[in-house]
């Protein structure tokens, strides 16, 4: 287990099991809103139980300038990191979007973006559906354009154990991650490409899946771009 995965669920566990901890640990309901204030370095905790396979919206409102962080509680008492946001939200709230399982249990972090700030914040969680995922094959690209603040997904099959390329090419600034079949984070590029261009590099296994989240560098980016997947 990673050191920054045993000292994140050494964090929860304490932070569930002691009582002086669990006010800052809540169960953050589907469809519902949290209203509260963050103190100077404080973290809060939320625990998500989604009851049905979708994309977990969780996102901040108010003035407060907040981050949030996902994870994904796994059955061996791992914790395995998912993504990050800053502003994704209006103004300076904070939005995470990811792809959920029923059954599963994920973990969300609110802070405040500076800890020398402190704030009132509202939380709220709903669901999507599952993202349309376009399968392409090593050797395989695709021609298409993004779309100001709009996510596309990408699976590949490994035909072989290797190291597997995806990067876009074109003049749009833009942003790559990448994902197992659980749909948890892998690996994430902003510039690795030529020009503005992202570019991630795997180690894969033979007959597994990969996910790979294309977006523009930041909601305002939009533009053609070209995706290709290559492995060898």
């Amino acid at each position: 287990m990673p050191k920054k995965s045993i000292f994140l669920f050494a964090l929860v566990f304490f932070i569930l099991t002691n009582p002086a901890f669990a006010q800052n640990t809540q169960e953050l309901h589907i469809d519902s809103n949290i209203s509260g204030t963050l103190r100077v370095g404080q973290e809060i905790l939320y625990i998500v139980n989604p009851n049905e396979n979708g994309i977990l919206v969780v996102e901040t409102s108010g003035n407060t300038d907040t981050y949030l962080e996902a994870f994904r509680i796994v059955q061996d008492s791992d914790i395995r990191y998912i993504t990050k946001d800053d502003d994704s939200g209006e103004d300076f709230n904070a939005s995470v979007s990811i792809v959920v399982k029923s059954g599963s249990s994920y973990l969300i972090k609110l802070r405040c973006y500076n800890s020398n700030i402190s704030g009132e914040y509202n939380i709220f969680a709903y669901m999507e559906p599952m993202p349309v995922i376009t399968a392409l094959r090593p050797g395989q690209a695709q021609n298409s354009s993004i779309a100001s603040g709009e996510h596309y997904w990408y699976s590949v099959i490994a035909p072989k154990n290797g190291i597997l390329t995806a990067e876009t090419t074109g003049r749009t600034d833009t942003y790559l991650e990448a994902y197992d079949e659980n749909f948890d984070f892998l690996a994430e590029d902003d510039d690795s490409g030529k020009d503005l261009n992202a570019k991630i590099e795997l180690n894969v296994t033979e007959d597994k899946t990969y996910y790979f989240k294309l977006m523009g560098f930041n909601v305002n980016v939009h533009g053609p771009y070209r995706f290709s997947v290559n492995i060898k």
